[in-house]
């Protein structure tokens, strides 16, 4: 009787198990598709691997710092080649070609610094964005310093910085760095040259839509206290625009925005896009959900209509 109670035990928990496996299972794929979750966690291995650099980097900032000797070539460079690592993790989202470090640039872009060159001082040639760093131990700073160059457009006229990382001709880029020991601030400055008569990279893009296509990060929504960033739509071309109207979808819920407010820039060449579109379309972002945009009145080429689903992700 006791073997026969003992089996059934045995058999229950084993069902236990199996129900909460496949529970998981179903939860899971619920969530991602096989090949967006494979994505996904391709993704966070290489954040993974690109915080535990940042993080050696700063411990050996702060032995040197120690001996207010931060302006040793060697820590800049490793900091020089960790921020555009960071650079370059973001622009894969995009699909965008790796960009590089130019000696040259950095020389530059380090001088801009030491004359506090702010990134009000906008230009359509060569462009710097400009950046305060708290710094401390936590090893997402660098990375957070990287991100709001990307989803720190609070404004219209922002979107600016984001249309100069996020360009197809550039193939390098400079970056200064300078620590104050005094009062513990990271200053970063990224120095942009306008490359057209350099060849754009094979795989860019004649279209950049901010967010992207496929998965996209969660957290690059958001700019700092989670206020939505401004979304865009940068073309190379310049198409003739004819009522332009742009609808946002949750495909997840069901919910739907009609734009109101859409700024149209066709006037400058920021990043070398000759268009540039920034809207923000009052919808709630959640994690996990597929969202569905449509544009129409681009008139560009062949195409006048473009439309493009994005679904939310959180980084680790």
């Amino acid at each position: 009787m006791k073997m026969k109670n003992k089996r059934i035990w045995m058999s229950l928990i084993v069902v236990l198990v199996i129900g909460m496996l496949t529970s998981t299972i179903t939860i899971h794929a619920a969530d991602y598709s096989v090949k967006e979750q494979v994505t996904i966690n391709r993704v966070h291995k290489k954040l993974k691997k690109q915080k535990h650099e940042s993080d050696k980097l700063i411990k050996q900032i702060d032995q040197i710092n120690s001996k207010n000797q931060f302006n040793r070539i060697r820590v800049k460079n490793q900091y020089r080649l960790c921020f555009v690592n960071y650079v370059n993790f973001y622009r894969n989202f995009f699909k965008l070609s790796n960009v590089y470090l130019g000696p040259q640039y950095n020389h530059t872009a380090q001088k801009a610094l030491q004359k506090n060159i702010i990134s009000s001082n906008m230009s359509t040639n060569n462009f710097y964005l400009n950046n305060n760093l708290l710094h401390d131990k936590k090893i997402q700073k660098l990375n957070v310093a990287v991100l709001s160059y990307f989803d720190n457009a609070y404004n219209k006229l922002n979107v600016r910085k984001r249309a100069w990382i996020l360009s197809p001709i550039i193939h390098e880029i400079g970056t200064g760095v300078l620590y104050s020991p005094n009062n513990g601030l990271l200053r970063n400055n990224l120095y942009f040259i306008n490359q057209n008569n350099r060849s754009i990279a094979v795989n860019s893009h004649k279209l950049i839509t901010y967010p992207a296509k496929g998965v996209f990060p969660y957290q690059m929504m958001f700019y700092r206290h989670h206020q939505p960033t401004y979304w865009s739509i940068f073309v190379v071309g310049k198409p003739k625009i004819n009522s332009l109207q742009i609808k946002v979808q949750d495909k997840t819920n069901h919910n739907q925005a009609i734009v109101k407010n859409i700024n149209l820039d066709q006037k400058d060449n920021f990043g070398g896009f000759k268009t540039l579109i920034t809207y923000q379309p009052e919808i709630p972002l959640i994690n996990k959900h597929r969202y569905q945009v449509d544009i129409n009145g681009l008139n560009n080429g062949k195409m006048h209509n473009y439309r493009y689903q994005f679904k939310l992700f959180m980084l680790k």
